[in-house]
């Protein structure tokens, strides 16, 4: 799923899959459908053999495959290919590990999927990891700030609680119920 503000609104958010054995990678774009959704395939890029792929915080897309390793793999074979947009200029990810604690919270507000994700483990994975309980709170509860952003302060700050009632204190709030 890309969603990172470096790629062009036609390929931001929306879902990728890797198919082996079509050699491509295609995207998916959706369409609501009631309670559901449509999807319209259409193939992004062609890589022969393609297995995975993902993207970094600065925004490139990586895909890795197997071409020629056959079904079991072979060390000696495969690849991995960078994809950007045309005109994609390459911006340095933020130090996620030396970032003090007000700046992982600001970071969680980013527009970018991956920012927010690597913000989210760096707070989980500090031995003061509650003291970002309050600032988390404060993001949750802020309407102004992206759906992307409350949910991923609601999440994070569940990890550290690790007590349902936490979760369920913001059932009541529209926007978060589903979360």
């Amino acid at each position: 799923f890309i969603d990172e503000p470096t790629w062009p609104e036609t390929y931001n958010k929306q879902p990728l899959m890797a198919d082996w054995g079509r050699k491509a990678v295609y995207l998916h774009r959706l369409t609501v459908d009631g309670s559901s959704f449509t999807q319209a395939p259409e193939e992004f890029v062609r890589v022969s053999q393609v297995s995975d792929l993902d993207l970094d915080a600065s925004g490139q897309m990586f895909l890795s495959a197997w071409d020629g390793a056959g079904f079991k793999g072979d060390e000696t074979k495969g690849y991995v290919v960078r994809v950007v947009p045309q005109g994609w200029t390459y911006s340095v990810a933020p130090d996620f590990e030396n970032a003090n604690l007000e700046s992982l919270l600001g970071l969680l507000a980013s527009d970018s999927a991956k920012v927010r994700g690597f913000s989210q483990v760096e707070l989980l994975s500090r031995e003061n990891a509650a003291d970002a309980v309050a600032g988390l709170k404060l993001l949750i509860a802020d309407e102004a700030k992206s759906l992307e952003c409350r949910v991923a302060a609601l999440y994070t700050a569940s990890q550290i609680e690790k007590d349902p009632a936490f979760t369920l204190a913001y059932a009541d709030d529209p926007a978060l119920r589903e979360f």
